[in-house]
Formats: structure tokens, C-alpha cells, sequence
């Protein structure tokens, strides 16, 4: 064996960094990511220590010149270890550079970054000075003139004027620095201070993403790494929306990752059995061993486990049961036609009121008056059952605003059909010319709002999970109730990008149903998804 053979691997690439003229910017040709991993001249880690999954989703984001990475992986899947991996070999590629600095057109004296950004500074800084200074201090190839300074207590200062710094959820946080890599860890939770909704928590996401983009772009081009890495938390968030870019944009990496894919072990020393169940809603195979937290809460386990986002942020509607129920009933929408901002123009012969039944409307007027929900329903004595006959959506079409006087053209055309309306409300918005319009035609009118407690909404999730409930089959009302979320316990609210116009509108029928023909009859307890309430309903 020659003296050559026996020499490491990072000193054979020294030499040849050296000797060849091709590179020679470089004072050592720098390794794969596979060898930089597991080989002695590198971190040095051995194979019972990293996940195969790791390993190939290294390899694979570092086979093509990807400068953006979204990472969609389960709870305990190997984040932090990832994304640390991601940080120093990123370090590593320029400290293989003769002079870094000038390489990328940098002024002399100048320093080159490389960021962990978590939920808070604390996170980004347990994970700096943990997970990615256990990698340095474990690496053969870190050590000598590639040491961090022990001087520098802030941060990770290298030789060549590289740094490994913490971020925070602040977007203020990579000003002045000349980021080359990044990781935006749990970037779904990531929120201002004071802010909860998963609106201002996605803005927020998105507000630091663009800012680092603004510091890589203006000092490397199109060169270095930007990697969001998550368990993603809800349809509407920024890291499910940036990994969908990945179809149009080859410089972009996505990589989803269940928890099952990602280790091979249950638990430590016990493998997976291999045995399964299959969750149709995700059209997943599940290991059984996940079985007690799907049958617990199967929305919150498809996103921690399965790396599957929800429809909302914190699940508020039993949507699967209402889309059972619309699936079973003979029921079907009463208007025949419609005109372009959803008014009814003409509605079937058939639609009649049921002997003896009280009616009930409620109307949502969305605040920017872009649209608004109208609902009609009435309890049906002989089905025992809370009937929505109908929810209609009505849109704002160019110059076409929401019209006041022909939403109260539906009302009265109920009445005229035969309708027996017992009460019509309103949420309140812009109502008070119609309240008093209404009133002075003999129809009970008031205002209810639906946000104000969960009572309109708690009421009709009820009748929807005691199987109380029917309607047709409405894929726009299904599709509202699926995004709701509750906020705080206390309110529900729409998801980050959606509606609830003709949700409230349901919820507002619902709530007046089980008022009033309630009255006098025994309580029973709202089923509900959180926090029960007691309404007066026939039985």
C-alpha cells in the first residue's frame, strides 16, 4: 500500500486541490455529503447513529444545485440533527475556499453567515451551541486552524471570516449580516409576540423567509442555501404553500417525511411491527402502534405523526360527519338556477314548507361586503332532525356589490311561498335599515352575532355529531366547515385563506332551531369538539 493510500481523506483532497489547475480557488476540493457525514476525516458519525432517511435526504438535496429547501417532516423525525448537518456542511464548503471573502465578491474585513432561526433566540441558540456545536467538536476536520474560536461566546466564529450565528422569529434578525445559508426551524410556529392566529403567524413566517431571501440574494446571487424545515401545521401556512412551488421552480427542494419513514424505530431498541391501518382520509397506511393517538385525536395525529397538514390550524368542526350526512340525503338545493353573483334567479316547483314547521333565517354580511351568506333551516318534527333547506353564498362581481334590498327579496319570497318564518337575524353588519324594513312587514327581525360566543357554532356541530342534522350536498359549505378553526377557546374564525360566510350563516339557523322549538323540553348536552354546552332541543 502506498504512503499516498494511507493518508486521510481530507489530505488527499488538499493535495489534489493543490496539483490540479481546475481548482484553483479551492485549498481543498471539498466531499459529497454522504462521505462528509460518515467518513473519519469529517463529522465522523457512525451509521447506527444516523437515520437512512437523513442520509437520503442530504444526498438528495445536495445532488443539484437546489439554493431553497422545504423540509415538511413529522414530530421527532430528526430536525434539529438535520438541519444542523445542513449548517455545517454549508461552513464546510467555503472553508475549503482559499479566501471565501473575495471568491464571492466581498469587500476585505468582510464576514460570511450562516443562521439558525427558531421560534425564539433560546431555541436557535440550544440549537447552535447543542445540536450544531456537538457536530464541530465531535469532527476531526474541525479541529486545528478549522476550530471555531473559543474567545466568542455569542456565536461560532471560524477562520476565513465565517460565523454560525442563533435568529429569532424576528424578521429584523438577519439585517446586517451576509447570510450565505439559512434554516428556518419550525418555521409553522412561528409567531410575533402577542400574535396567535395562524394568519399573523404565516405572515410572520413569510416576513423572515423574504427578508433573509433579500440579504442571500444581494450579496451570492442565486448561490447559497435557504432550508425551511417544519412539522407543517395547517393547509393555509407558509411552509405547505412554499413546498407546492417546488412543481414550478427547479431550484427549489421539497421533501415530505411521516414519522414511520423517517426512523426505523418505534421507540428505542423496538422496531416498527409492521402491521398497519389505513386512514382513508389521508389514504395512508398507518402503523398500528400510532392506532390510541389517531383514535384520540385523528387530526392532530395525521399532522404530528404523518407530516399532513389539517385544514386548519386548531380543527373546530367534525367536517367527516357532515360530509357523511350530505353524502345520505335525499335532500337537494332548491334553486334551479342561478345568476352570476349567486342570487337566486328561479327555484324548483317542488321546494314547499313542511306542515306545521317554523322557519328560521339568518343572514352573514361579510364586513368588506365582498359576500354574504343566507341560511334557512326548520326543525322537522316528524324526522327529529335540524333541516338547513338551504345556504346561499352571494358574491361581490366587479362593480356588482352585495344588494341589501334584493337579500330582502328572499326573505319575503319565503313568506309569500308559504314559509312560516318564525325569526330572521342578521349579524349585525349594516343591518338596520333591513331589521326595520323587515319588522314593518310583520316579520320578527333582530341581530346575532355568531362570533361573539360559541354558541351558534357549538349548537350546530352538535346536531352534526348526534346525527341530528341534515342537508344536501354542499361542497362550498363543507369546504368552509372543514378550514374552521377555534382561536383561544373562546371564538371560532376562518382559516388563513378561506371563507365562512355561509358556515355562520348555517351556524345562525342552527342556534335559533334549537332555541325555539326547545322551550319547555328537557336539556341535553351539546356534543361538541371542545368545550360542551347545554341547549333546549326537541327529542
Amino acid at each position: 500500500m502506498s504512503v499516498y493510500s494511507e493518508i486521510t481523506e481530507s489530505a488527499r483532497r488538499k493535495l489534489a486541490a493543490r496539483y490540479n489547475p481546475g481548482w484553483g480557488d479551492f485549498e481543498e476540493i471539498p466531499t459529497d455529503i454522504e462521505t462528509f457525514i460518515f467518513d473519519d476525516s469529517y463529522l465522523a458519525l457512525r451509521r447506527d447513529e444516523v437515520w437512512p432517511s437523513v442520509v437520503d435526504d442530504l444526498r438528495e438535496l445536495f445532488s443539484k444545485s437546489y439554493n431553497e429547501a422545504v423540509l415538511l417532516q413529522a414530530i421527532g423525525a430528526g430536525k434539529s440533527f438535520k438541519s444542523g448537518i445542513i449548517l455545517v456542511y454549508q461552513l464546510y464548503l467555503n472553508l475549503c475556499l482559499k479566501d471565501p471573502i473575495s471568491y464571492w465578491g466581498l469587500a476585505r474585513g468582510s464576514k460570511i453567515a450562516y443562521m439558525n432561526t427558531a421560534t425564539t433566540e433560546l431555541q436557535a441558540r440550544d440549537v447552535v451551541f447543542g445540536e450544531i456545536s456537538a457536530r464541530i467538536n465531535n469532527s476531526p476536520w474541525f479541529t486545528g486552524m478549522n476550530a471555531p474560536d473559543p474567545r466568542v461566546k455569542s456565536k461560532l466564529k471560524f477562520r476565513k471570516g465565517q460565523y454560525i450565528l442563533p435568529g429569532s422569529s424576528s424578521e429584523s434578525c438577519p439585517l446586517g449580516y451576509n447570510l450565505f445559508c439559512a434554516v428556518i426551524d419550525e418555521a409553522s410556529y412561528m409567531k410575533q409576540p402577542g400574535v396567535n392566529t395562524s394568519q399573523q403567524a404565516s405572515d410572520q413566517v413569510a416576513k423572515i423567509y423574504n427578508a433573509i431571501v433579500r440579504r442571500r440574494e444581494s450579496r451570492f446571487g442565486d448561490n447559497g442555501l435557504i432550508v425551511i424545515i417544519s412539522n407543517p401545521q395547517h393547509e393555509g401556512d407558509f411552509t405547505v404553500r412554499k413546498a407546492q412551488e417546488a412543481e414550478t421552480n427547479p431550484r427549489l427542494f421539497a421533501k415530505h417525511r411521516t414519522l414511520w419513514e423517517a426512523k426505523e424505530y418505534y421507540k428505542r431498541g423496538v422496531k416498527w411491527s409492521g402491521q398497519t391501518f389505513f386512514d382513508e382520509g389521508i389514504n395512508m397506511n398507518v402503523p398500528i402502534e400510532l392506532k390510541a393517538s389517531w383514535d384520540k385525536n385523528k387530526h392532530l395525529a395525521r399532522r404530528d405523526f404523518a407530516a399532513i397538514p389539517s385544514a386548519a390550524k386548531d380543527p373546530y368542526f367534525n367536517y367527516e360527519q357532515l360530509r357523511d350526512i350530505m353524502a345520505e340525503s335525499d335532500m337537494s338545493c332548491p334553486v334551479r338556477i342561478f345568476d352570476d353573483q349567486g342570487y337566486p334567479k328561479v327555484w324548483h316547483d317542488w321546494f314547499k314548507p313542511e306542515r306545521s314547521s317554523d322557519y328560521f333565517m339568518h343572514i352573514d354580511l361579510a364586513e368588506t361586503r365582498c359576500a354574504a351568506g343566507i341560511g334557512m333551516g326548520h326543525w322537522s318534527a316528524y324526522r327529529t332532525k335540524a333541516v338547513l333547506d338551504y345556504v346561499l353564498k352571494i358574491i361581490a362581481v366587479d362593480e356588482k356589490k352585495i344588494n341589501f334590498e334584493k337579500i330582502r327579496g328572499i326573505i319575503l319570497l319565503m313568506r309569500q311561498l308559504g314559509f312560516r318564518l318564525r325569526k330572521v337575524t342578521y349579524d349585525g353588519w349594516q343591518s338596520k335599515d333591513s331589521l326595520q324594513i323587515l319588522e314593518a312587514k310583520g316579520i320578527e327581525a333582530d341581530t346575532l352575532s355568531v362570533d361573539r360566543n360559541l354558541g351558534p357554532y357549538d349548537t350546530f356541530l352538535s346536531f352534526v355529531n348526534l346525527g341530528q342534522f341534515d342537508t344536501y350536498n354542499n361542497p362550498e359549505l363543507l369546504a368552509e366547515c372543514r378550514g374552521l378553526e377555534l382561536h383561544d377557546g373562546r371564538k371560532v374564525v376562518k382559516p388563513t385563506f378561506g371563507s365562512k360566510d355561509i358556515s355562520d350563516a348555517a351556524a345562525g339557523v342552527c342556534f335559533h332551531m334549537a332555541d325555539k322549538v326547545g322551550v319547555g323540553r328537557p336539556l341535553h348536552k351539546v356534543v361538541s369538539n371542545r368545550k360542551p354546552i347545554s341547549v333546549m332541543v326537541r327529542r
